[in-house]
Parts: structure tokens; sequence; C-alpha cells
């Protein structure tokens, strides 16, 4: 199961924990994705991994709370129903389904020739502060962890935290909020 103490919140904590084994994938052809899919809605369950297969290496990706990634390799037992990130109990009906939506189905067959770590800049204004008046007004900003984009032949894959769920799109975020750092 999915150990929420290996959560990072930081480029920096991604490269170090996993920049090596994802440099690995640069030159691998992606041969499968896969997402836990629920049956009763007919529906991708977006809590569950998002997998990329590349050659040897199976990499699970979790975006949760508001800028956390869990990776991990090879951890995901597909012969059994989703439950690496909880126990969702009898009430769902989920099982992994093999490259189950468009934008993964596009990179399936596809080279990797990149990967990088994209961040967000996350800006917030106080708009109400009972306790300390003199706050409101005040503005902040700070990079999160966004998500991680593969560079592919002819494609680019951006998996990323769409607010504590997995997201998954081929259009690369662009503008000054996004910024990126190359694996």
């Amino acid at each position: 199961m999915f150990d929420r103490d290996l959560s990072i919140e930081t480029v920096e904590g991604l490269l170090t924990s996993h920049g090596a084994r994802l440099r690995s994938l640069v030159g691998k052809t992606i041969d499968a994705t896969w997402v836990a899919w629920d049956l009763e809605r007919d529906e991708w369950f977006v809590d569950e991994a998002v997998i990329v297969d590349a050659g040897e290496s199976s990499l699970e990706i979790v975006c949760w709370k508001l800028s956390d990634i869990v990776l991990s390799w090879n951890a995901v037992d597909r012969a059994q129903p989703p439950h690496w990130v909880g126990e969702w109990g009898p009430e769902f009906k989920l099982v992994w389904r093999r490259d189950a939506i468009a934008a993964l189905r596009e990179v399936v067959g596809r080279r990797i020739l990149g990967i990088s770590v994209v961040e967000y800049l996350h800006r917030t204004t106080v708009v109400d502060d009972r306790r300390n008046p003199a706050n409101v007004g005040r503005r902040n900003q700070t990079w999160l962890l966004h998500g991680l984009e593969f560079l592919l032949e002819g494609r680019t894959l951006e998996v990323f935290n769409a607010l504590d769920q997995n997201g998954v799109t081929l259009e690369p975020f662009a503008g000054q909020e996004f910024r990126r750092v190359h694996v």
C-alpha cells in the first residue's frame, strides 16, 4: 500500500529520491498505461495511481493534497483490485484497466525523449482576517510541485495534481505560472 510518508512536495525532494530512475526511462518506449476503473460508474477513478510501463519499469504516480506527489516503482499488483492508495471498501467496484483513457492510449508506443518536473506558482490574497485586519490584501506566492511531464516522440504527456487527485493531459501547461526542471 501507498506510504504517505514517501510523499514529496518539492522538486529537490523528487529529484533526490527518484531522479536517477526517472532518467533511466529516457529512450524507452511506453508499453502500456494503467488506471483504476470504477465499474459502477464506468469511469476513471482519479484517486488511484496512474501507471506508466516502459521497458522493465512500472512507474506509479499519485498526486494528492495541493502539491504532493508519491512515486513508486513496480509496487502495484494489477492482478488485485486497486487498493494501493486506500482501502476503498465494498461500495467501490474497481479494477485496473489498461490504456483506458484517450490521452493515455495516445502515448502507448511512443519513445520517451525527456522528463521534466513541473511546478506551479500558487498565488493567494488574504481577503478576510478578523484576528489581524492588517493582513487583508496581503499577497503570498509559492512554487508548488505540480506533476511530471514526459516529452515523447510527437507528443507530450503530463500527469499532474488536479487538486488532490490525478489529472492527465496531452496539452502542456503554459504561462509564467508554470516552470519545468529537466530531470
